[in-house]
């Protein structure tokens, strides 16, 4: 039982640190506009962007849980 303690400990541990990382606060460049998450509420501020340099290389990267 003694030698399972630690492991468990770490195991909490990294889930701890992983979680901070994924759902903390995050920072962009200086520069750089801050980082948008969509919603329904500010997804034409986003088709403004996208479409305001046509010329421009675009990338949307979409990431599901799914």
């Amino acid at each position: 039982m003694k030698k399972k303690l630690p492991i468990y400990l770490l195991a909490c541990v990294l889930l701890l640190v992983a979680i901070f990382y994924l759902w903390g606060p995050s920072s962009v460049p200086e520069g750089q506009q801050p980082l948008l998450t969509l919603s329904v509420t500010n997804l034409s501020d986003f088709q403004k962007e996208f479409d305001a340099q046509p010329d421009g290389s675009r990338i949307i990267l979409l990431v599901s849980p799914t």
